[in-house]
């Protein structure tokens, strides 16, 4: 099974298809993902946490402490 980027605009599904993307170590569709999400709905705190994980298991740790910090002020 492959997870490939499709027009999916529903958000349980783009959760589904980033974790599937991350099963296959494939970080960049992953975080693609994600990035919609969080473009859809900017304040949406699992978005933004979910992508965090992508970050960490990129390695990306400078971006990793960006996301958190924006996560820390959309919780506000």
């Amino acid at each position: 099974m492959s997870c490939r980027q499709s027009g999916v605009k529903n958000l349980d599904a783009m959760f589904g298809k980033s974790h599937c993307a991350m099963l296959e170590h494939n970080y960049g569709l992953a975080l693609d993902i994600m990035n919609q999400a969080v473009v859809m709905v900017s304040n949406y705190l699992p978005a933004i946490i979910e992508k965090m994980k992508v970050q960490l298991a990129m390695n990306d740790w400078e971006q990793v402490v960006d996301t958190a910090h924006r996560s820390k002020f959309t919780a506000v």
